[in-house]
């Protein structure tokens, strides 16, 4: 059972992860990235914004930069997910989420393909071919954002020491904190305070990818010292602040 990161430096980061007969987290996360998942064997339930689908393999799973989602196997038995990661902008980057089955020879050129990007770099080329394939540009379920939300948003992704309690929040946005609770749920999947905890983590994955130490990042995304890092940090991704960086 493995949850392997590999990291490929260049002018856009490609970052590949394999899970193998592991779950990476069964936890929602969002990623500064887009990302193209290969369900490979077994099956998966994936949930954004209250949405659910169960997807069988062979399938590709699409989700854009900063939409709060997860994906959790219905078994580790026999299990294999691949997914891409990049930071360059991409025409599809307002589709919230997409995916589709593949047919047998599709499936065998996409994993051909992944197999291949685990050794070289991969090509965007090549990559955006593969998005085209199943996402059509009229394929935008990415509704216009009120402004509050997404100032509340910006608030909340770089409030690491948790100022912005949910007493506070209701006060500067003018919504009484329950319905502030549950309708921030619905628009964004998750609570305030977990959504915070997501840009936490989030954060310290862009900072272990520029070589900070790991004490270091515990301290400026706002946890109490590097094992209250470490704890979270494998219950979202899988593995460990250290392996992470050293990918």
């Amino acid at each position: 059972m493995s949850v392997l990161y590999k990291r490929q430096e260049s002018d856009r980061l490609f970052e590949l992860k394999i899970s193998d007969n592991s779950l990476h987290s069964t936890l929602p996360h969002s990623h500064n990235e887009s990302s193209l998942g290969f369900i490979e064997k077994g099956c998966c339930r994936i949930e954004v914004r209250g949405y659910s689908k169960t997807l069988e393999a062979p399938s590709l799973v699409y989700f854009a930069p900063g939409i709060v989602h997860s994906s959790i196997a219905d078994t580790t038995a026999e299990w294999r997910f691949r997914v891409i990661y990049w930071n360059a902008h991409n025409k599809y980057s307002h589709c919230h989420v997409a995916q589709t089955t593949l047919d047998p020879i599709s499936a065998l050129k996409v994993e051909q393909l992944y197999t291949h990007w685990e050794k070289v770099p991969v090509d965007p080329v090549i990559l955006e071919a593969l998005l085209d394939s199943f996402i059509s540009p009229q394929n935008n379920d990415a509704a216009i954002e009120s402004p509050i939300w997404n100032e509340m948003e910006i608030l909340l992704k770089h409030d690491y020491e948790g100022f912005w309690s949910l007493d506070r929040l209701a006060a500067k946005m003018g919504y009484d904190k329950r319905y502030l609770t549950r309708v921030f749920k619905r628009r964004f999947g998750t609570t305030p305070a977990f959504y915070r905890q997501i840009c936490r983590v989030t954060h310290a994955k862009d900072l272990l990818r520029q070589g900070y130490a790991i004490s270091d990042v515990a301290q400026i995304c706002g946890f109490h010292d590097q094992s209250h890092l470490t704890k979270v940090f494998v219950a979202f991704s899988g593995t460990t602040p250290k392996h992470y960086r050293e990918a």
